[in-house]
């Protein structure tokens, strides 16, 4: 009866000045030594790290050849082979915003595009997904890379819908505003 009674007061405890938007996920967590009493807490207010680099707004230029497309040798059933018809080769443009969060949203033009990029940026490192405007045409792909304070620069691996071949792009960044950097 007695654990009853405590779980009772502490879900109370836990309901006593929260507002209908706080979650359990906002409550502190109890001491060590199981203190039974919760308090509510307000978020942490959004700020960047020193692993984000401090300019949002970026600008990069790839430049993309054709790649090949790795098939295991325990895959012995398998076969890939399409007529390369050279499209996807060149050089382009990549223009994108990091929020203060990490988020990366932004486009990419050229031989690869046009496409959109939706990723994140974590500890100076860039992940993000290329996905293509026109689906009939465009590539779809990955992007990772590596950011300091205001320049960037790694590699893009995309391919169109249809498989139909395989590209590799070289990129390099600057923060808006700098330099324009070469592919």
């Amino acid at each position: 009866m007695k654990l009853v009674a405590a779980g009772g007061l502490i879900a109370m405890a836990c309901a006593c000045g929260r507002s209908s938007g706080t979650t359990a996920h906002d409550a502190a967590p109890s001491s060590p030594a199981g203190d039974a009493g919760l308090t509510a807490r307000e978020p942490a207010p959004a700020t960047t790290t020193s692993a984000t680099p401090p300019r949002l707004a970026w600008h990069g230029k790839y430049a993309s050849t054709a790649a090949t497309l790795y098939i295991p040798s325990d895959w012995k059933g398998v076969h890939w082979k399409v007529d390369d018809d050279g499209a996807g080769v060149g050089q382009g443009d990549l223009d994108f915003v990091v929020d203060s969060g990490g988020r990366l949203h932004g486009t990419l033009s050229g031989p690869l595009g046009p496409a959109t990029l939706d990723g994140l940026v974590t500890d100076r490192r860039l992940t993000a997904t290329l996905s293509p405007s026109d689906r009939e045409r465009g590539y779809a792909g990955t992007l990772q890379g590596s950011m300091a304070d205001s320049t960037g620069e790694g590699t893009i691996s995309a391919s169109p819908g249809l498989a139909g071949a395989v590209r590799l792009a070289k990129f390099s960044l600057n923060a808006a505003g700098a330099n324009d950097p070469g592919p």
